[in-house]
């Protein structure tokens, strides 16, 4: 966004708060008469007379943050980073409520410039219009590669739990005996495959501390065959 545009963006808005103090209950009340539907993404709100609600403190508590996130996002247009966490901040904030889609975001912001429209139509410029219009897109966008990412890292997550269980409940055949751990887990004390061929690659154990020495210092009393027992001991048995 140019400098003009943020503060056109920034005037319409100061403007319509300055004369609508309710003016997160006015968007809110705004979008549920749009979208009667979305009130059923509100447990609190759910099935009841949207005049009624217009009066109900969690109702207008809730309205009330919903207008101070759009503050702060207008007021964050001078730094892009801070605005691109707080808006990825807001979706990630409703990724755990069920039902709530990017597409409800965007609806809340097309009601919120129709609101705009309605009461300080003299500044809704067909410039500020393409100013706010540039800032909700930039909103949106973020908005959904937040909810994309997650379905991403959701559907990857299955995918791997998935093939484990495929490997970890494959039979066995019949008198089949279960093979042994690769050399470099047995020579580092237990530790997973991964992490004792890291070690013999470094010539360190997972714990760094000299397991391969400690190995090779090993290998030496495991191949030692028992001393035979005293000729005494064995006459003692003979008899």
């Amino acid at each position: 966004m140019t400098d003009h545009e943020k503060k056109l963006v920034r005037r319409s808005w100061h403007k319509f708060c300055q004369q609508n103090p309710d003016y997160g209950v006015l968007i809110f009340v705004g979008m549920f008469t749009q979208y009667p539907d979305y009130l059923e993404l509100f447990p609190r709100f759910r099935g009841r007379d949207l005049r009624a609600l217009e009066g109900d403190p969690k109702f207008r508590a809730h309205a009330c943050a919903v207008g101070h996130q759009l503050s702060a996002l207008v007021e964050c247009m001078e730094e892009p980073d801070v605005l691109a966490e707080l808006i990825r901040k807001n979706a990630v904030n409703h990724l755990a409520r069920r039902g709530v889609e990017p597409e409800h975001f965007e609806s809340l912001l097309a009601v919120t410039l129709e609101q705009m429209m309605s009461h300080v139509g003299p500044l809704m410029t067909p410039a500020a219009v393409r100013a706010w219009k540039k800032l909700f897109k930039t909103m949106n966008v973020i908005t959904r590669n937040v909810y994309d990412e997650v379905a991403e890292f959701s559907a990857s997550s299955q995918n791997s739990s998935s093939d484990s269980q495929e490997i970890s409940v494959e039979p066995a055949g019949a008198g089949a005996v279960p093979p042994k751990p690769p050399p470099s887990a047995e020579g580092s004390g237990g530790v997973s495959a991964p992490l004792a061929d890291l070690s013999a690659i470094s010539g360190t154990s997972a714990s760094g501390k000299g397991g391969g020495q400690a190995a090779r210092r090993d290998a030496p009393r495991q191949g030692r065959a028992k001393p035979a027992p005293p000729e005494s001991t064995i006459r003692e048995s003979n008899r």
